[in-house]
C-alpha cells in the first residue's frame, strides 16, 4: 500500500471517522495490518520534497527492509519551472526548458531541477542500516515521471517524447553521478480508456521509452470501477488482464520484469455506492485480472493507493471491532491468497540474500 504506515484512516469508539499519520514513535500502524493482522511485503512512499523532510519516513522504509519487505518509492517532484507543485501549470511544457537551458519567468528551470536532483540523491544515499559493523545501502524501486502519457502533471504528454527521454535519462545519470547506486527505476504510464485495446503500445511504451540502460522494472497504474469525474468512465477486470498482458510483452521484450504499480477502485471506497463492484473489488476484480492467464501472472508486484483521508481512501479499514466499512472481507480474503506475499512470506522468502 502507497504510505502502508504512514497514514490511514481510524474509527473512534463514537463511530468518527479521522485521518491518522505516523510518528517516530508510532510506526507499526497500519490499515492493512489492522485489517489482516501483518504489513504487506511492500510499502509505498511518496518522497516529493514536504514528505522526504519528515524523520519518520526514512524510520519506516528501514523497519520494512528490516522485516525483509520490499520499499516502492514515488517522487511527485515539484514543477521547476514554477515552484509549484507537481501537477502546476504542465502546459508550461518544463521538458523544453531543461533540454534547452531556459529560463521560465527569470527562473534558471535547469538549476531548480538539478537541485532537486541532487536533494533526492541524498535522500536515496541516506537509506541505509548497520549490521555486523557495516553499512548497508536499503534497495528501493523509485518511479520516476509516474504516468507520463498522461497530461496531469508537468513531465507528461504535454512534453515532447525527445525532451521527456532527455530529462529521463539525464535524471537517471545525476543520480548515479551523486553515488545512488540502491535504486531500480520503475517506468510507469497510466491506463486510460481511448487506449486501443488495453495500451496503446506504441505511444505509450515506445516513443517515450528512455531505453534499455535506463530503466530497470516495466509498470502501469490501473484503477477499475467507475470514475465519477468522467462521464462514463467505467473500468473492469477484462481491460486489466489485456493491458496487464500488453505490459508484461514489452516489459519482457525488454528483458525487465513488469508491476501493477498503482491500483484500486476509481475514486476511491468512498463512492461504493455509485458502482456494486466495490464490494469484492480486490479478490473478484483485481486479482481476476492479474491470475487471468498466464501472461497477466507474470507481474512481480501490485500495489494499492494510499488511504488519505475518510473521504478519500483505497483499501478498507477498521480500528472498533464492529465497526468495519465496505470490501472489508474481500481484502482479507484477497490478502490470504497464496499468490500474494505478506510480511512472513517476505520474509521467509528471502528477498535481500
Amino acid at each position: 500500500q502507497n504510505g502502508g504506515t504512514l497514514e490511514g484512516i481510524e474509527v473512534l469508539s463514537d463511530g468518527t471517522r479521522r485521518s491518522w499519520a505516523a510518528t517516530t514513535r508510532n510506526t507499526q500502524r497500519s490499515d492493512i495490518k489492522t485489517i489482516y493482522g501483518e504489513h504487506g511485503g511492500l510499502m509505498g512512499f511518496d518522497i516529493g520534497p514536504r514528505v522526504r523532510r519528515d524523520a519518520v519516513v526514512r524510520k519506516l522504509i528501514r523497519e520494512n527492509f528490516n522485516r525483509g519487505g520490499l520499499n516502492a518509492l514515488y517522487w511527485l517532484m515539484d514543477n521547476p519551472a514554477t515552484g509549484g507543485a507537481h501537477n502546476d501549470k504542465p502546459w508550461i511544457k518544463p521538458a523544453r526548458y531543461i533540454g534547452r537551458g531556459l529560463n521560465y519567468k527569470g527562473r534558471n528551470v535547469k538549476a531548480e531541477w538539478e537541485k532537486e536532483i541532487d536533494n533526492v540523491s541524498n535522500f536515496l544515499k541516506s537509506l541505509t542500516v548497520t549490521r555486523n559493523g557495516k553499512t548497508i545501502a536499503i534497495p528501493v524501486t523509485l518511479r520516476l515521471y509516474a504516468e507520463h502519457n498522461g497530461p496531469q502533471f508537468w513531465w507528461g504528454s504535454l512534453n515532447s517524447a525527445g525532451y521527456f527521454k532527455s530529462m529521463w535519462r539525464k535524471t537517471v545519470e545525476r543520480l548515479q553521478e551523486n553515488g545512488v547506486h540502491n535504486v531500480l527505476y520503475v517506468y510507469c504510464p497510466q491506463f486510460d480508456l481511448s487506449f486501443d485495446d488495453g495500451l496503446n503500445y506504441t505511444d505509450t511504451f515506445v516513443d517515450r521509452w528512455p531505453g534499455d540502460a535506463y530503466v530497470d522494472i516495466v509498470g502501469v497504474d490501473f484503477y477499475l470501477g467507475t470514475n465519477i469525474r468522467k462521464e462514463n468512465y467505467v473500468t473492469n477486470r477484462d481491460q486489466l488482464a489485456q493491458t496487464l498482458r500488453t505490459v508484461v510483452a514489452f516489459a519482457e521484450s525488454q528483458g525487465k520484469p513488469a508491476a501493477l504499480c498503482e491500483t484500486g477502485p476509481y475514486s476511491g471506497y468512498q463512492q461504493a455506492k455509485v458502482d456494486d463492484r466495490y464490494e469484492d473489488m480486490w479478490l473478484r476484480h483485481i486479482l481476476n485480472g492479474i491470475e487471468r492467464d498466464n501472461s497477466t501472472k507474470r507481474i512481480a508486484y501490485c500495489m494499492a493507493w494510499k488511504n488519505g483521508t475518510p473521504g478519500y481512501y483505497h483499501l478498507p479499514y477498521t480500528f472498533v471491532e464492529g465497526q468495519g466499512n465496505v470490501g472489508i472481507d474481500d481484502a482479507r480474503k484477497f490478502f490470504n491468497k497464496p499468490r500474494i506475499l505478506m510480511e512472513k512470506d517476505t520474509k521467509s522468502f528471502g528477498l535481500y540474500k
